[in-house]
């Protein structure tokens, strides 16, 4: 029993699992009815805090019995989803901040496994913990889990290729799943896919890349009843071309030119060493130096930032190049020196077909590629651990072409000078053409796809430094002005939680489109399954009474009652002090006798 005044907090779940229906009703309508009991078990001098998982500022506040009353017949399910230890937090952040010594906490959910993230240890000795655990009829849940692509940078005219996961959450396995992909207002049915139970499968879906700029999609199942984690959002650029800057000591090399003539695809600009635009790289897709002697220390030290910000690098040092310059500009890159030159010709025995670059690039069986041989290479220090990953290797095992990962880019360095004098790789353009193009696309740092609802909140944007007083606008279900806050070339919006519905929403500056954005619910409360009295009961310990609505005759307010008040085992107590107080009037009596 408490006495006094009394600071009752109420939790109701509201995320979209309390939507299934119990007995007769959906889970939340029930726990909204067993919370107002809660409140009329109380007093009107006691305070009031309702909490859902929107942890709005004045769900901090505490109220009377009437208002508390009003705003849970307000409460509606809800996109968010909240795991325990907030709730828990907030609740005892609260009750520091009441008036009272009575602390009581109700949490009113169906505990799903996933959301309950707390043991016996965390409970306050000092609150009064009260549990109502809800049950649904389980689904049999099957959900878009996550998509991704193949290549990082869709482009005009290509098939794009992206990998869906979809996951079952039953026990039985699912033959026949229709995928459905709409595109451009296009709807395309791509195909089936088989499920295991309690498991996951993948699939690819390809479609033909047929407009540049922004572009967005929606991957569709059909399930039934759980139906929020459906659908899946997609907002993605398409590139119409791949700029690409070649820097070379006297001129590039006529095949080299001829590699990037060759393809409308690519945009290529030529430029000697000492006529490069510091200031201009981040709009190119790789840079590749070709046949250079010696890199200043101010190109060296863009070129770093180009590739750690998310660029690809692709470097032949020059035939006449010194060891001691190369290890310098190596150096920057974090990579292994160079420990002598080799003037002996020697093959290449190995193309890594696990590496971004030359993956799905040759028929698996193909063994008839001719390979590059070359009659100079630089030596690199034995023994030395690296971060880097071989392209191509030669017969003896040692690298041709090498892979680092700097920062969000990509750098590729090559121990032979790109010269046909000494290196026959232009030669062999099965090997050449095709790696140049999948190093141009290897960026690290695509645009997301999508983004979570509740729980992605920032958006990195590249901002018009001449425009930076312009603010930016979100377009969607509503506009909204986000929070700016300008880090160099980038703008961070902060959507402050203003999306709450899955679907495009579109970044405006000066009413110009600058990025589209996909937004899906959590696939938190995907995964339908939740513990059973016994098992929370052990989680929780002895400092949680649990509840178990679909008991006979339950009814929380008059628990509430019984347990705050004594009124029924009060009766009880007068009623056997009567019969004792009889008992005793009869054997005085009989005892005279």
């Amino acid at each position: 029993m408490h006495k006094g005044i009394k600071s009752i907090s109420i939790y109701i779940d509201n995320s979209f699992s309390m939507d299934n229906l119990g007995e007769d009703i959906s889970l939340l309508e029930k726990a909204k009815l067993d919370a107002t009991k809660v409140v009329e078990a109380y007093d009107e001098v006691d305070k009031f805090q309702i909490v859902t998982n929107e942890l709005s500022f004045i769900q901090q506040q505490w109220v009377n019995k009437e208002d508390a009353i009003t705003r849970i017949e307000g409460v509606s399910s809800s996109r968010n989803v909240q795991d325990f230890s907030t709730i828990l937090n907030r609740q005892r952040e609260a009750f520091l901040a009441s008036s009272t010594n009575n602390y009581l906490s109700y949490w009113l959910s169906d505990f799903q496994e996933n959301i309950v993230n707390i043991e016996a240890k965390d409970l306050d000795s000092l609150i009064d913990y009260n549990v109502v655990l809800y049950k649904s009829i389980k689904p049999a849940n099957i959900s878009i889990d996550s998509c991704w692509w193949v290549a990082p940078i869709p482009v005009l005219g290509q098939y794009g290729s992206l990998i869906v996961r979809v996951r079952n959450y039953n026990t039985q396995p699912i033959e026949g799943l229709t995928i459905n992909l709409q595109y451009n207002n296009q709807n395309y049915p791509l195909g089936k896919i088989d499920l295991p139970g309690n498991g996951s499968a993948r699939d690819t879906l390809k479609f033909n890349l047929n407009k540049a700029g922004w572009n967005d999609a929606k991957i569709e199942i059909s399930d039934y009843p759980v139906r929020f984690d459906d659908s899946y959002w997609l907002a993605f650029e398409v590139a119409e071309t791949l700029p690409v800057l070649i820097i070379s000591e006297n001129g590039s090399k006529d095949y080299v030119r001829a590699v990037f003539n060759s393809s409308s695809i690519f945009e290529p600009e030529f430029l000697s060493v000492d006529a490069v635009n510091y200031t201009g790289l981040s709009k190119y897709k790789m840079i590749l130096l070709e046949d250079v002697i010696q890199v200043s220390s101010g190109l060296k030290s863009v070129l770093f930032d180009y590739v750690n910000n998310g660029g690809n690098l692709m470097f032949f040092p020059g035939v006449t190049a010194e060891i001691a310059p190369l290890n310098e500009f190596l150096k920057t890159f974090k990579y292994r020196e160079i420990n002598s030159k080799e003037v002996t010709q020697i093959g290449v025995g190995a193309i890594n077909r696990n590496e971004f670059v030359f993956q799905d690039v040759y028929e698996k069986n193909n063994r008839n590629i001719s390979l590059p041989v070359v009659n100079q290479r630089f030596v690199l220090q034995p023994g030395i651990r690296s971060s880097s990953r071989q392209i191509l290797g030669f017969k003896d095992g040692n690298s041709f072409i090498d892979a680092s990962q700097i920062g969000k880019g990509q750098f590729y360095f090559c121990v032979t000078p790109l010269d046909i004098s000494v290196n026959d790789l232009v030669k062999n353009a099965e090997i050449f053409v095709p790696m140049l193009y999948k190093m141009t696309m290897a960026s690290n740092i695509p645009d997301r796809l999508s983004y979570t609802i509740g729980t992605d909140n920032v958006i990195e944007v590249n901002r018009n430094i001449d425009n930076s007083e312009i603010p930016f606008t979100i377009s969607g279900e509503k506009e909204f002005l986000p929070t700016i806050r300008n880090v160099g070339e980038v703008a961070q919006l902060d959507v402050q939680g203003q999306i709450e519905k899955h679907g495009i929403y579109k970044i405006l500056n000066k009413d110009v489109l600058t990025k589209k954005l996909a937004f899906n619910y959590n696939r938190k409360e995907s995964d339908p399954s939740s513990l059973d009295q016994n098992t929370l009961q052990e989680i929780l310990g002895v400092k949680a009474m649990i509840y178990d609505p679909t008991e006979s005759g339950f009814n929380i307010k008059d628990n509430i009652i019984e347990k705050e008040k004594g009124l029924i085992l009060w009766k009880w107590f007068i009623i056997l002090a009567l019969l004792f107080l009889g008992i005793e009037i009869m054997l005085l009596r009989f005892v005279k006798i």
